[in-house]
């Protein structure tokens, strides 16, 4: 728990929005309830992530799953961020952008105010 609320503070000290769920049901509904909520990128840290000294994030726009250390973990966390954003600004350009001013969809907020949720 320590280390969650270690992340969930430098998270909040770089304006990233994030929520420790420390709800008592199983993970697998922790991660429907938050991929409804469209929560951009799950975080888990367990047992054993912390004896690895690692934690793993979870993409919600590519379902990509990787293990970070602990000590990179906010810089990589923001990387992903940027790449998520950029992702589905592709991606809108791809569905919209022959059909659409590109420039009227906005995505500023994923990358300003993203959200992580921290799984325990």
């Amino acid at each position: 728990m320590e280390k969650c609320e270690l992340l969930y503070k430098q998270l909040k000290d770089e304006n990233i929005r994030a929520y420790i769920d420390k709800r008592e049901i199983t993970p697998g509904s922790k991660y429907y309830g938050w991929e409804l909520k469209g929560v951009p990128m799950r975080v888990e840290i367990g047992p054993k992530d912390i004896e690895e000294k690692q934690i793993v994030i979870v993409r919600r726009d590519t379902g990509e799953k990787k293990s970070i250390l602990q000590k990179d973990a906010l810089n990589n966390i923001k990387e992903e961020f940027d790449k998520i954003s950029k992702n589905l600004y592709n991606n809108a350009k791809l569905t919209y952008g022959k059909t659409k001013d590109i420039a009227s969809i906005t995505i500023k907020p994923i990358v300003t105010s993203p959200m992580s949720v921290i799984m325990l």
